[in-house]
């Protein structure tokens, strides 16, 4: 790979040149190369290899201070993206693209990108250049911050750590470029092929595809992540976690892709272990899988059956949760207001994502009674919360594409 050069980074090198008094023959001397060469260099035609730049300074017996050294030097630091192989992180831009409802046809008109281009690019199959990547991303609605932060983690091998927190945590902070930061964990647990992912880290990623509301994401990253993946070394809640969430992201994609006897073995597994927090949210999930695949009275079924085995164990915070659950089901089961008074649990300071979680509860029980105006109300709750911290859900972008295709008829 060879650094970009233009004619500002072969000013800079005849400067450090003649700074030092050489002439082109005494630098194509020191320098091992020949005057051609030197001069094509010096007129912004290229550089050395990244790895041999440093050397070459040395050589001409730049010192580190010199100014012209360091403008060089910033350069090995901060290469050019160039055109060339992808990164997983650029999947990014496939889920802000989906996120906003954008098409590849749309993108392409914006930024004069054919489609076929943008969909290698999108897909981490190839990566475009530095001012290529920019006009995709802020056309797919990244933002200047977020398309910034994305240019500079391209221009290392892999995405360099931004936060190390856990992903919830990530997400409960206003502003953060949560969303950018789980496509760079992507990218740097994918970075090492031979290396072995830890049942944390990916449950952490996965559950931060869940949150962003990216199933076509989470289900498109899983072929990457699978091969570091060692389920002999996991606990069983660990796997319960893991599949369940895949489970989620599948009905999400396709509410049919849901066989019984997948089913059936899935709720066995739930309900046979010690209860914890850990296995509580597995099992509420899967109350989403089977009400997203059209089986709500199952939900039901398991939500009394949760509630019967939680309650002697006084899981933390789990009959909350499980009150949220119940209330949103027994509203879709019976189409009946008497259960819609999820704001109360909304204000029980749990934290953003919490409260998020009861206004997409809100927004589904209101589908369910046809109440229009409420639900747009608590849509753009939604909408306002998804600006500041980067949530997402499957549900609420259905709705709204719905509402709004009503609206255009």
């Amino acid at each position: 790979m060879t650094v970009t050069a233009d004619a500002s980074l072969g000013t800079a090198l005849k400067s450090a040149r003649k700074s030092r008094g050489h002439s082109i023959a005494r630098t194509s001397m020191l320098g091992g190369v020949s005057t051609a060469t030197v001069k094509r260099w010096e007129n912004g035609q290229g550089l050395p290899p990244r790895a041999d730049l440093l050397v070459f300074l040395d050589r001409l017996g730049v010192p580190s201070d010199s100014p012209y050294r360091q403008v060089l030097e910033a350069s090995v630091r901060r290469p050019e993206v160039r055109e060339g192989a992808g990164r997983p992180l650029l999947r990014y831009l496939r889920s802000e693209r989906r996120r906003h409802g954008l098409t590849l046809e749309s993108i392409s008109e914006a930024t004069g990108v054919s489609v076929p281009s943008l969909h290698r690019y999108e897909s981490g199959l190839r990566a475009p250049d530095s001012a290529t990547l920019r006009s995709i991303s802020l056309a797919c609605g990244c933002g200047e911050k977020a398309t910034d932060r994305l240019l500079e983690a391209m221009r290392h091998e892999s995405a360099p750590s931004g936060c190390d927190l856990p992903v919830n945590d990530l997400f409960s902070r206003p502003d953060q470029d949560s969303r950018l930061e789980v496509f760079a964990r992507l990218d740097r647990m994918t970075s090492f092929r031979t290396a072995e992912a830890s049942m944390d880290s990916v449950l952490d990623l996965v559950d931060g595809f869940t949150i962003l509301g990216d199933p076509h994401g989470l289900l498109e990253a899983w072929p990457l992540v699978k091969p570091l993946v060692r389920l002999e070394n996991w606990s069983s809640i660990g796997k319960l976690r893991l599949g369940t969430n895949l489970l989620l992201a599948r009905v999400n994609v396709d509410s049919s892709d849901l066989p019984a006897s997948e089913f059936a073995r899935y709720r066995r597994s739930l309900f046979d272990g010690d209860w914890c927090s850990a296995r509580v949210h597995a099992t509420l999930l899967f109350t989403r899988v089977t009400i997203t695949a059209g089986a709500p009275e199952e939900a039901a079924n398991m939500l009394t059956d949760l509630e019967r085995e939680i309650a002697p164990r006084k899981v933390p915070h789990s009959d909350m949760v499980c009150e949220l659950y119940r209330r949103a089901v027994e509203c879709d089961l019976t189409g009946s207001r008497d259960s819609l008074m999820l704001t109360q649990l909304g204000a029980l300071g749990f934290g953003p994502l919490w409260s998020y979680n009861v206004d997409v509860a809100t927004v589904g029980v209101l589908d369910r009674l046809g109440d229009r105006a409420e639900q747009a109300s608590a849509i753009e709750r939604c909408r306002a919360q998804e600006r500041r911290y980067g949530f997402g859900s499957p549900l609420v972008n259905r709705i709204a594409r719905r509402m709004s295709r009503e609206r255009a008829t």
